[in-house]
């Protein structure tokens, strides 16, 4: 399921290049997320989405919502997700989201956040910050996927706004970072 979401994830961004607009505010970078990569990553999955309420995003089989919209019967249960998405804008509180996440502890947990830096250096952040939290569900743990930017954004994806350069993400520029069951850490995989 990891491969498949970070096609989705980049697939949202190589699909979303020309309408998207992308600064370091972070209503607005929130606001990108919610109107068109959430949705982008649910049509690529099949998987119907409900935001703002478990989690930023909370994917789950049209099988078990179309019958809850037909009957006009609710949400489903959040245990029937099948991915659970936290972003948060400031890398420095994302551990209150990666908490979030392994209480719901679906299948798939992703966690995007802005901490800029090499892969090596993210791994290193990464394992430091969350290993705590994800190592107590041991065994028990399903797959995690920390999603965070590249280093270095290239000059041709860079926009400019009224406090200045401003870089935007594009499908190829994100790192990827790995935690599943039995993982003592964090670790990347190739985009």
């Amino acid at each position: 399921m990891i491969l498949k979401f970070r096609d989705a994830f980049t697939c949202a961004f190589f699909c979303a290049q020309r309408e998207l607009v992308w600064t370091n505010d972070p209503v607005l970078k929130t606001s990108a997320m919610q109107s068109y990569i959430y949705p982008a990553i649910g049509r690529y999955l099949d998987l119907a989405l409900i935001c703002e309420m478990w989690a930023d995003a909370t994917y789950f089989s049209r099988q078990i919502v179309q019958p809850l919209i037909e009957t006009n019967r609710g949400y489903p249960d959040h245990t029937s997700a099948e991915v659970f998405l936290e972003h948060e804008n400031i890398y420095s509180n994302s551990i209150k989201e990666m908490s979030d996440l392994a209480k719901y502890n679906a299948p798939l947990n992703v966690l995007i956040t802005y901490f800029i830096g090499s892969a090596t250096a993210q791994a290193a952040w990464a394992n430091y910050t969350f290993a705590s939290i994800l190592s107590m569900l041991g065994n028990n743990a399903r797959s995690f996927l920390l999603i965070l930017p590249g280093q270095a954004p290239e000059t041709d994806h860079l926009i400019s706004d009224a406090q200045g350069s401003r870089w935007t993400p594009h499908a190829g520029w994100w790192n990827f970072f790995e935690w599943s069951a039995g993982n003592v850490m964090f670790s990347a995989f190739a985009t």
